[in-house]
C-alpha cells in the first residue's frame, strides 16, 4: 500500500518515472493481483513504454483470462 500511494504521490507532481519503479516495486510484493499489474501496464503505456506495457497486460490476462480491458479491439 505504501508503494502505491507514493505512486499516487508522484503521479500528482508528474514525477512519471519514478512513480513507475514505485508501482513495480508494490507489483513485486504482489504478482498475482491483476488489478495492480493492470495499473501498472497503463502508467508504462501513458509513458509511451509500449513494449513493457504489452508485456505487463499480457501477463494481467494470464492472471485473470476475463481482464478482458487489456485486449485490442482493433
Amino acid at each position: 500500500d505504501a508503494y502505491v500511494l507514493r505512486a499516487q504521490i508522484q503521479i500528482s507532481q508528474k514525477d512519471f518515472e519514478d512513480a513507475i519503479t514505485s508501482v513495480r516495486a508494490a507489483v513485486a510484493l504482489d504478482p498475482y493481483n491483476a488489478d495492480l499489474e493492470y495499473q501498472y501496464g497503463l502508467l508504462l503505456f501513458n509513458q509511451k513504454h509500449y513494449t513493457d506495457a504489452i508485456v505487463v497486460f499480457q501477463r494481467v490476462i494470464l492472471i485473470n483470462k476475463n481482464y478482458d480491458i487489456c485486449y485490442n479491439e482493433n
